[in-house]
């Protein structure tokens, strides 16, 4: 992802921040690892930026899904 691929609702997507929190939360407290360089670098990489993608990059792989962006 390079810069100004985020979708323009993106800054205000709290289920993204919420996601993100709770995988460190359970990471730390339930399975009493350390957030390390490594797990954190993957949680960004693998979670969060995929989640931040435009609507039109992740649905394009979806047959008959329609997004909300693009319903009329």
């Amino acid at each position: 992802m390079t810069r100004g691929e985020l979708r323009p609702d993106a800054a205000a997507d709290d289920l993204v921040t919420t996601v993100a929190v709770s995988m460190m939360f359970a990471r730390t407290v339930l399975m009493d690892l350390a957030l390390d360089d490594e797990y954190v670098t993957q949680l960004i990489d693998r979670v969060v930026l995929p989640l931040y993608r435009p609507y039109a990059q992740v649905t394009s792989r979806r047959r008959g899904y329609t997004s909300p962006s693009q319903a009329s």
